[in-house]
């Protein structure tokens, strides 16, 4: 995003147009992408809790995929954050 910044800045200065923001926006939309499929994630390690209390033992991996996908959430959220806010700065 800093490379966007500098080229809008070139831009403003010099009287060129500005640089387009679809970069960002497609960024954006593939990060909600990710975003989702990793909602879905959570909703099978949530059936595979429902299949733990079948059995009576949650299986090995469960509780490594229940941390690496909040991780991952949290993460994919946070970069999305970002586009998004890059992306208010420069359509103003």
């Amino acid at each position: 995003m800093s490379g966007y910044a500098a080229d809008a800045l070139v831009a403003v200065v010099t009287g060129d147009a500005t640089p387009s923001v679809e970069p960002l926006r497609s960024a954006l939309a593939d990060l909600l992408d990710a975003r989702s499929q990793l909602r879905r994630l959570a909703a099978n390690v949530h059936l595979a809790v429902g299949s733990t209390h079948q059995n009576g033992r949650p299986p090995s991996w469960l509780e490594a995929a229940v941390r690496d996908a909040a991780t991952a959430v949290r993460r994919v959220d946070e970069a999305a954050a970002a586009v998004t806010s890059a992306l208010s700065r420069t359509s103003r």
